[in-house]
């Protein structure tokens, strides 16, 4: 079944760029079989990683490859329809003489041995350190890599920042083998040489105009000692090998449009001078050597708009994957960042607003104590520090952790204890607060009686709670942004979903409205009230200790 699943991965991946290589040269009456052969493989792999990183953004095991899966059958779907609706055929070239057959032969031969090499080597420690590392972390992680990796320190001998182009690639084989399998991913190097050797011989065919010196060429390919020597070729999976192919075809499609003034070749120039930045960091070097080259060209052929246009799909993604990286350090460098930036987005803001009038009401109490229950990172402690700065305020939270971030924050007093079991005294608080904790308490009327007890009598309680508009078209559009949008943005923002898919639930399964009044009044208090906040998504329940007559 491994072999089964290698060979659908790579039936995917080729198809993919076949379709998109055929779609490129649909344009004219002959399109060559073993060009968009070649070309299959690097804009497929480039296709399936590129889909894997966005799509994994949403979603992630079987629904993230079946996604990647329809994607790569669209783009064959393309090419086939570009190539009906223009009435192309394929070609596919032959050797003529017998020099160029035995040279042909030769490649061939050299391409079955690398292979068979490669087999035999282990990958190297930059493969796998570098490349295989993030494949099969994505692997384990549902084929999606959490952005928290990226601020990782432990993770920074992996070079979190270096692209996802050779990496997804291994991912998509892992994903259909079922496992994360190191001796059958070897084959994506040598399948990279593969594309390569006949498409050096197409384009130096074409620029010399002998066909014989583009096979000879290519026969000589596995003499450069970077290409195929150990410890920095393709038998030990050295990335410098795909981004080489990239590199070279570039070049010979942007020299092929300044000789033979086909549109079609720098159509194939601006798509593999693109992934060279996906493939490795340095390949941003590459990229700007060849914008140099093209604008030389493009001035001496008068047509610089026609390059300047072909350069956008690679600005595009050099500037979408530093975004990403940019961003994914600045949420997750830290669980205060990850944990209020979430709060913030997913609220879209309102929680500022809803911390400000929960901490006026406070303040129109005048305690001389408080205590905030749920604290988290201290939010609304320090709200309430503000709001009343003669009182003492003490934030409770069962977790340290989000303790240590309030205190780094500024809170003055902490404590951490549960609240179905508060380690202070009778009576010790003029008023006691929480804020989107008493749904996530297993035992409500247990954790209204704690507080209950821990207030003075006549103290006064705020509870503030998530609920469910009453305006029913409200409620709806309310509940698709609660189910379905929330586990997104909060997967992206945390790297935790089910935590997401929870907060849905427990809001959906909290009483709220004339229930929640009763429960707290049920629980020994008095005079409980609710205040409905931004049409009903929040509410503030206030009561005073104390049994109503």
């Amino acid at each position: 079944m491994i072999v089964v699943g290698l060979v659908a991965a790579l039936f995917t991946i080729f198809l993919a760029g076949f379709g998109v290589a055929i779609w490129m040269f649909a344009r004219g009456d002959r399109i060559n079989l073993i060009e968009c052969a070649c070309l299959g493989w690097l804009f497929g792999c480039g296709i399936v990683s590129l889909l894997l990183w966005f799509c994994g953004m949403f979603c992630s095991g079987l629904l993230l490859q079946a996604i990647v899966t329809v994607g790569c059958l669209l783009f064959a779907v393309l090419g086939w329809r570009a190539k009906r609706n223009a009435n192309a055929k394929f070609d596919l070239p032959k050797p003529v003489t017998i020099t160029e057959w035995i040279l042909a032969s030769l490649i061939a031969i050299e391409i079955a041995v690398l292979i068979f090499i490669s087999f035999k080597h282990t990958l190297g420690w930059d493969g796998l350190l570098n490349w295989e590392l993030k494949a099969r972390y994505a692997f384990l992680n549902g084929g999606t890599i959490p952005a928290a990796y990226y601020s990782s320190d432990g993770r920074a001998f992996s070079h979190p920042e270096y692209p996802l182009g050779i990496p997804f690639t291994e991912l998509w084989l892992y994903l259909w083998m079922g496992e994360p399998n190191q001796f059958w991913v070897k084959i994506i190097f040598p399948l990279f040489y593969a594309a390569c050797a006949p498409l050096l011989a197409l384009l130096v065919s074409r620029l010399s105009g002998k066909r014989w010196i583009g096979l000879l060429i290519a026969a000589l390919l596995p003499f450069v000692p970077s290409i195929s020597a150990s410890p920095g070729g393709v038998v030990v999976g050295y990335v410098d090998v795909p981004l080489s192919v990239f590199y070279l075809a570039a070049v010979g499609y942007l020299l092929l449009w300044f000789k033979a003034s086909d549109s079609r070749f720098i159509v194939v120039f601006a798509g593999c001078s693109a992934l060279l930045p996906w493939i490795k960091s340095e390949g941003i070097i590459l990229w700007l050597v060849i914008v140099l080259l093209g604008f030389g060209l493009g001035l001496a052929k008068r047509r610089l708009g026609q390059f300047m246009v072909s350069l956008a799909p690679g600005v595009i993604l050099i500037l979408g994957w530093r975004i990403y990286l940019r961003l994914v350090h600045l949420l997750f460098g830290s669980i205060a960042r990850r944990y209020d930036l979430a709060n913030h987005v997913l609220s879209c803001g309102c929680d500022f607003l809803w911390r400000k009038r929960a901490a006026e009401i406070v303040a129109g109490w005048n305690p001389k104590s408080v205590v905030d229950l749920a604290a988290g990172t201290g939010d609304l402690t320090l709200a309430l520090e503000k709001a009343v700065p003669g009182a003492e305020v003490v934030a409770v939270d069962f977790s340290e952790e989000m303790l240590a971030i309030a205190k780094a924050k500024g809170v003055g007093k902490v404590v951490t204890a549960d609240a179905l079991a508060l380690p202070f005294g009778d009576r010790a608080f003029d008023c006691l607060t929480i804020a989107f904790g008493l749904r996530n308490i297993k035992d409500w009327s247990a954790a209204l009686r704690e507080m209950a007890r821990v207030l003075n009598d006549n103290g006064h309680l705020l509870i503030m709670e998530f609920s469910l508009p009453q305006i029913s078209t409200l409620r709806a559009v309310y509940r698709f942004y609660l189910h379905r949008i929330i586990p997104i943005l909060g997967s992206l923002l945390t790297g935790k979903k089910s935590a997401y898919d929870y907060l849905g639930d427990s809001i959906e399964q909290f009483p709220g409205g004339e229930t929640t009044l009763r429960l707290i009044e049920s629980s020994g208090f008095r005079n409980a009230s609710a205040e409905p906040l931004s049409g009903g998504i929040v509410s503030i329940y206030t009561a005073m200790k104390g049994r109503g007559d």
